[in-house]
């Protein structure tokens, strides 16, 4: 599920919005990827949106399960501060909604509307979904 596009996918989701820094690094922290922390390699403060997107970046290539487990974290904190619900402040948009699902679907998860992910599977999909599935593979 983890890949350099989820983790530019996930990005948005951090900008200006979502989750507080002590809850990413909290996130960070049980994942196993506090040696990944842009925020601890000091020169000061970092962006949430930089700093999410550097440790998965760094993950995809050095730790590519904890990274995945750090994603799931994080998209779970997301659902929880609002991130997918329109009306909420921490909505990032329709667009940066799909990004992820888009990339989430690539790795062979689903994204539905409420931010909650599970396994893709082909069985449940029809018309031009299922299509664009098949051609994928």
């Amino acid at each position: 599920m983890l890949s350099d596009e989820a983790a530019s996918a996930l990005g948005p989701f951090f900008d200006r919005i979502g989750p507080s820094h002590d809850e990413i690094r909290v996130l960070i922290g049980r994942s196993g990827l506090r040696d990944l922390d842009p925020e601890l390699a000091g020169g000061g403060p970092i962006g949430k949106m930089k700093r999410v997107k550097g440790v998965l970046f760094a993950a995809v290539e050095s730790h590519p399960q904890e990274g995945e487990r750090l994603l799931r974290s994080l998209i779970d904190a997301v659902r929880a501060n609002g991130g997918f619900r329109p009306e909420n402040e921490n909505f990032p948009g329709p667009d940066a909604v799909e990004a992820l699902r888009s990339a989430l679907r690539n790795e062979g998860a689903d994204l539905d509307v409420d931010g909650n992910v599970r396994p893709f599977h082909l069985e449940s999909l029809e018309g031009r979904e299922l299509t664009d599935a098949l051609w994928s593979y």
